[in-house]
């Protein structure tokens, strides 16, 4: 065994130990309690391992069957235990630590920049929600594979054999179908042929044409299906100038957590600029100015820091709101962006500082076990599903989407006294805010007061006609109610206004809508909405039962139904018919279906 290869094995040692011992009490954290259920545990893509529809459908306005395949494989193994679930998100991180360094090692020719960029990646706090939140394991498994298609690349450019060129296309195409991210990828291809190895422009382009392609066939799927989800939307601020006069002050958001990664949450409720002379707007412009300086001035001499510098700003292009998403800033934004900053530091440090090696590397150390132990301490508040948001209302006590998943959460648990303290302090601080009227209308309709739901319910509607849930919800409440007229005419309501949902919340709608048509006699479109049911999902268990009993008898009552309507309602077909009814549990709807047709 050569010393190069024994050097190789105690850094990936390394990197794998540091890296499990940094989230190794983030492996017994709960399940998040944002899109955790939606995205794993109550996914029947997921729970039945629908292959072929995972492949042929977009879920949740993004195509990734490659992340749900995983989900797939995690469930069978593991069922609805978040330990195994967490292991796997660990381990394709520790991969996509080694992976960075054989990739910098390539690009660089130095262990040193090459492992604390790794490092670096792997431990930074900033890496804590992509890492430990289940359903963002979307960029983790992404980014392996596009670390293996950047090797691939680099290999080919070297060797010149296309195999190695086609191995890195099919492994990009598994990176984009695990998340539509990679979608800028071709763009650090290009940068490497720019800045690294000194390409012309020509040269350059020619063999990114199949990843643009595939680029942009994945960004526009991916942008519809985000727009019909509602996921894109308006300018922040109101306006396009307001939208990207934000743009640097998140720049300045991501740059300052990257620094000083102090105060990490889950959700930052950053307000859009409304002016261009703001602080942190000027700030951000001149961090942005001074990288892209840094970067044109080094393009000659040190290629490995413009490269850095340019992936910084290509995998956080996807993401800055140029086309506005709901978020303006998050911590999982920033998880392939810190691997640019961090490889262009630490090449420019070990430029400057190789005389003092000995000062530089412990200096390092230091710097990233401090950024370890808060990596550690910050994982801590995603150990259980309450403490991801009691962390955020520390830090933000007027922090409303805290307030409200909180409630949410304790309500679910049947703590209706906790959960209505901060349904009340959400709306204390903003009355108006949707989410918390939803709350309070959900919170009424599950303690009981079904008609002062109804009047929140009502509220909810006027602020936001679009909203699919609250037509289910007040569904339920007027069939709780037996208002079965009321409660059909709300459903197809909703239907009617919203035209795309969810596949959960749209098998919810004809679950209701079904039940309503059984109270209301009109069995047909029962067993339609039943069978359909069926055929989308096992989940609704007494589902199958009711159809088969409802198909079981309709015909007769459908024979039974014209006698009676044709002999002018005699009492032996009325027999009959109250005896099928009784048979579906429908008395005294059954009852009343009847006198209504005598009238």
């Amino acid at each position: 065994m050569t010393e190069s290869t024994k050097s190789d094995i105690k850094i990936i040692l390394s990197i794998a130990g540091i890296t499990f011992a940094v989230y190794f009490a983030a492996l017994f954290a709960d399940f998040s309690f944002i899109d955790d259920p939606v995205y794993v545990y109550k996914n029947p893509l997921v729970i039945n391992f629908e292959t072929i529809r995972i492949l042929s459908e977009s879920y949740l306005a993004a195509y990734i069957p490659v992340t749900l395949l995983s989900y797939c494989a995690d469930y069978l193994f593991w069922g609805t235990d978040p330990l195994g679930y967490h292991l796997t998100n660990v381990i394709f991180h520790v991969f996509n630590g080694i992976l960075l360094y054989f990739a910098l090692y390539r690009l660089t020719r130095s262990r040193r920049v090459s492992f604390f960029t790794a490092i670096l990646f792997a431990i930074h706090p900033v890496q804590v929600q992509t890492v430990v939140w289940i359903s963002e394991r979307k960029s983790v498994v992404s980014l392996f594979f596009m670390l293996i298609s950047f090797i691939f690349y680099m290999n080919y450019k070297e060797r010149k054999k296309a195999l190695l060129y086609i191995a890195s296309f099919l492994f990009f195409i598994l990176s984009i179908l695990s998340k539509p991210i990679a979608v800028t990828f071709f763009l650090a291809l290009f940068c490497y042929d720019i800045f690294i190895r000194r390409c012309r422009f020509k040269g350059a382009v020619v063999d990114k044409i199949p990843f643009v392609a595939v680029s942009l066939a994945s960004a526009y799927v991916t942008v519809a299906a985000q727009s019909a989800m509602g996921a894109v939307k308006k300018y922040h601020g109101g306006s396009l100038y307001a939208n990207l006069i934000t743009i640097p002050k998140g720049v300045l958001h991501y740059f300052r957590t990257l620094i000083y990664p102090k105060g990490l949450v889950f959700y930052y409720d950053l307000v859009p600029a409304r002016t261009v002379l703001s602080v942190s707007v000027i700030s951000g412009i001149a961090i942005i100015a001074a990288l892209l300086y840094i970067m044109v001035r080094n393009y000659k001499q040190n290629g490995v820091i413009s490269f850095g510098i340019a992936l910084f700003f290509i995998f956080l292009l996807p993401v800055s709101n140029l086309i506005p998403i709901e978020i303006i800033v998050a911590d999982r934004y920033m998880y392939i962006p810190v691997i640019g900053l961090g490889l262009s530091l630490f090449y420019y440090l070990d430029m400057k500082l190789v005389r003092h090696k000995r000062g530089y590397v412990a200096a390092v150390a230091v710097i990233l076990l401090a950024l370890s132990y808060s990596t550690v301490i910050y994982s801590g508040s995603w150990l259980t599903k309450e403490g991801i948001w009691e962390d955020i209302l520390v830090r933000t006590p007027d922090n409303t989407r805290a307030m409200n998943n909180l409630a949410e959460l304790y309500v679910s648990a049947d703590n209706y006294e906790k959960g209505y303290e901060f349904i009340q302090r959400a709306l204390a601080v903003d009355s108006g805010n949707i989410r918390g009227l939803k709350n309070l209308a959900l919170y009424k309709k599950i303690t009981g007061d079904g008609e002062a739901a109804l009047e929140v319910f009502k509220e909810v509607l006027r602020l936001d006609p679009q909203d699919k849930e609250i037509y289910l919800e007040m569904g339920k409440v007027y069939y709780e109610q037996g208002e079965y007229d009321d409660a059909l005419t709300i459903m197809r309501q909703g239907f009617a206004t919203t035209h795309e949902y969810p596949l959960d919340i749209e098998l919810k709608y004809r679950y209701v809508l079904a039940n309503i048509y059984v109270k209301k006699i009109m069995f047909d479109e029962a067993i339609k909405e039943f069978k359909y049911i069926i055929d989308q999902s096992e989940d609704y268990i007494d589902v199958r039962r009711r159809y088969d009993l409802l198909s079981q008898n309709v015909d007769e009552f459908n024979k039974y139904l014209e006698l009676y309507l044709t002999s002018d309602g005699n009492s032996i077909y009325k027999e009959q018919l109250t005896l099928i009814f009784s048979k579906l549990n429908l008395n005294p709807e059954g009852e009343r279906y009847l006198n209504s047709l005598q009238q």
